[in-house]
């Protein structure tokens, strides 16, 4: 009977995700740029449509920068883990966390696509759900239960504040014959949000991008890498 129980056990050990296996669904580049187009409907029914174009060096160091016209000039970076935000003509750069919302129901943190290694841990895994609980509070979201399907590929996400709130649910969507997520849908109370993401490009990029002294000249100095 023992040995029976280590064999059930062992083979518990081998289904079980990792969130390596979880962040390589979710993260698109390492190092390099990605356009972003989020559709928000309200429950009034009122619909707005914003882009912005994302370069991202590492889980630690990422721009967005704004390109819906009434937005022109602002920016967010995210410098070793610190967020901050410019908007307009402003060289202020203000301190934010990644909760903040973009558009919709998408946040910063959404955008950013923050790794799950190193910034959560997996409670436990009963079945297809996964329960990760963040490491700091510095994490978008203190709590995200994960719902897979039976191929273990991410099918949608209940997304919980620090006050045990449940904020949203999440669905994920995947490219065509990929196994890389590029839509996001995101649902709640005040409406639908959909952010798709598109134009992946793998490159090198200097580091001045993602320093905070350098915020009055990112606006401009991004534009070459999205040509």
């Amino acid at each position: 009977m023992k040995i029976i129980l280590t064999i059930i056990a062992f083979f518990n050990i081998l289904s079980a995700i990792t969130l390596k296996q979880l962040d390589a669904q979710r993260l698109q580049i390492n190092q390099g740029s990605m356009q972003v187009s989020i559709t928000s409907t309200n429950n009034r029914n009122k619909t707005t449509t914003k882009q912005y174009n994302v370069l991202r060096k590492d889980d630690k160091n990422s721009l967005i920068v704004f390109m819906h016209k009434s937005e022109k000039g602002s920016l967010i970076i995210k410098e070793n883990n610190n967020l901050f935000i410019k908007t307009g003509r402003s060289n202020r750069a203000v301190r934010i966390s990644p909760i903040q919302r973009l558009v919709g129901d998408v946040s910063i943190g959404d955008i950013l696509e923050i790794r799950f290694v190193g910034n959560y841990v997996i409670q436990k895994q009963e079945k297809n759900i996964v329960y990760l609980k963040a490491i700091s509070p510095k994490q978008t979201y203190a709590k995200i239960k994960l719902y897979l399907t039976k191929n273990n590929k991410l099918q949608k996400a209940e997304l919980f504040s620090y006050s045990d709130k449940k904020l949203k649910t999440l669905f994920y969507g995947f490219a065509n014959n990929s196994k890389k997520i590029n839509q996001y849908k995101f649902k709640s109370r005040k409406g639908i949000s959909i952010a798709i993401i598109s134009n992946y490009k793998e490159k090198k990029l200097p580091n001045r991008l993602f320093k905070k002294r350098n915020i009055a000249t990112l606006y401009q100095n991004s534009k070459k890498y999205f040509k």
